[in-house]
């Protein structure tokens, strides 16, 4: 109840790092533990559940994988689906599934993106202010980027007053959080960095 109570950064259902984990902010609440598999920082006003070193990494159990979003793939024939060819940048989205072969920046503002899965062979960025995303279904990633790696960056969201439903997910590179009022479901990459203020996340 403790947790419910700090409006700053808030991840409910904890983070899991298979490299290196960075958390550090002003009252900054972790619903769950901090699990790791590289190096720790994590801030002293950090409230969480525990911070756990593990060695052997995690898999994230998911059924897909970018390749499973490609033209001709078997979410290609999802109601919806659209392939785009090079990078995008995202205006407005129609409901469904956006495959794109290169990396996606979200730098309008307002979008409304809600219905709308964003699987990137590259990277995503999300600067824009006001951003609402949410899967085109729930069994669906709300953003997939195979981009990045161990020591780079696949999912950047340094937008204000953004928030997600569902998961954002790098599962070959970093995910950084460094906007401000941040609100959003779970987070999965290889190494996890979060600062700001006001975020909330699951």
């Amino acid at each position: 109840e403790q947790l419910r109570h700090r409006p700053w950064i808030e991840v409910e259902a904890g983070i899991r790092a298979n490299g290196n984990v960075m958390v550090q902010g002003s009252d900054v609440a972790i619903g769950g533990v901090i699990s790791y598999a590289g190096t720790k920082n994590v801030g002293s006003k950090v409230v969480s559940e525990g911070v756990v070193q593990s060695a052997a990494p995690v898999t994230p159990g998911f059924t897909w994988t970018v390749a499973d979003f490609a033209p001709g793939a078997r979410f290609s024939t999802e109601p919806g689906y659209v392939s785009h060819s090079g990078n995008w940048s995202v205006n407005g989205a129609a409901r469904g599934i956006h495959y794109v072969s290169g990396n996606v920046t979200i730098s309008a503002s307002s979008l409304d993106l809600r219905g709308v899965t964003i699987v990137a062979t590259g990277t995503v960025t999300i600067s824009g202010s006001e951003t609402r995303l949410e899967p085109a279904r729930a069994d669906l990633p709300t953003v997939l980027a195979g981009g990045g790696n161990c020591t780079t960056t696949a999912i950047n969201v340094s937008g204000s007053d953004t928030r997600w439903d569902g998961v954002l997910a790098a599962p070959n590179g970093g995910a950084q959080i460094n906007g401000s009022k941040v609100r959003g479901g779970t987070m999965l990459a290889a190494n996890v960095q979060i600062s700001g203020s006001d975020i909330r996340i699951g």
